[in-house]
């Protein structure tokens, strides 16, 4: 099981003095465990970043169970990063779709700290889209917020040597409050904290030619979400990010101790893009006319 060449190809990446090394799992280079052991017997051991850019998921696909269990592989885990989603579209509905289907595929393991996304082993749902076309500024925006606000690795996907681009999306990747909330770790890599009642379907499309899927070109999304992360061990202080997925400005509620009991009812709110204070109401606070896929990024 695995195919490819690992033996082969790790002692290149040794004998070339590699640092750092992507391993397509969605391709032949299937079994994970395999590929480790022949780094590691190539004498580069685990390089500075070895990315499995597909946990399992040749074998999710195909409904066969992998070489090595899921479990076992994110605790041994020899990737310090794994992509766990389809191909991202620069599309808002697709940057959604990975994100949630990223949740879902990983809620089994958020309570293992062993298997949940950690310092060393992060998973995420894809390169960033942020400032391609045609995805708008207001959704890169909350795109790079959500990436931020669940740990997810920061990889650029815009072109760099367009100056206007660059210009555009530069407040918005060179951010000081997003960059922290990204790179805190206070024992949880970030959470989805709740779902509206209401839901919707939107066609999404996938891959980076902004394709529909011919089996399954819809999916159903809730009307708004919230994700929320730790930023202090004692979760007296956190990132939380209410997003609108609907097609209309939405009012969006946010009960403080869902959050967590540690903030108690009135905590102190702040803008994470701009630090200026926020009023909010004790106990609970609706943020109203959020419009469609904009957002609310908040340090509590």
């Amino acid at each position: 099981l695995g195919g490819g060449h690992p033996q082969q190809d790790a002692a290149a990446a040794a004998k070339l003095g590699f640092t750092g090394i992507k391993i397509d799992g969605c391709g032949p280079a299937l079994n994970m465990t395999l590929w480790t052991a022949e780094l590691r017997r190539a004498g580069t051991g685990k390089p500075r970043v070895l990315i499995e850019d597909c946990l399992d998921k040749d074998f999710w696909w195909r409904e066969m169970t992998p070489p090595t269990p899921t479990r076992e592989l994110l605790h041994t885990c020899p990737a310090h990063f794994y992509r766990i989603t389809r191909d991202v579209a620069p599309d808002f509905y697709s940057v959604f779709f990975n994100i949630n289907f990223m949740v879902n595929k990983l809620a089994q393991f958020y309570d293992d700290p062993k298997a949940a996304p950690r310092p060393g082993c992060w998973s995420y749902p894809d390169m960033l889209e942020v400032g391609v076309e045609p995805l708008t500024l207001v959704e890169s925006k909350t795109h790079f917020a959500a990436w931020c606000v669940m740990s997810s690795p920061l990889i650029l996907g815009f072109d760099l040597t367009n100056e206007t681009t660059y210009r555009e999306v530069y407040p918005i990747v060179a951010n000081k409050g997003a960059l922290a909330v990204s790179a805190a770790w206070a024992g949880n890599s970030g959470r989805l904290l709740k779902n509206s009642t209401e839901t919707f379907v939107h066609v999404t499309p996938v891959g980076a030619h902004d394709s529909v899927p011919a089996g399954a070109p819809n999916q159903t999304f809730a009307t708004w979400q919230i994700f929320a992360k730790p930023m202090a061990e004692d979760h007296r202080r956190w990132a939380v990010l209410l997003v609108n997925l609907g097609v209309a400005a939405r009012d969006i509620p946010l009960t403080f101790l869902d959050v967590s009991p540690a903030l108690g009812r009135d905590p102190i709110a702040s803008d994470v893009w701009t630090g200026e204070r926020v009023t909010v109401a004790p106990g609970s606070h609706t943020f109203e006319r959020v419009a469609a896929h904009d957002s609310v990024f908040l340090f509590l």
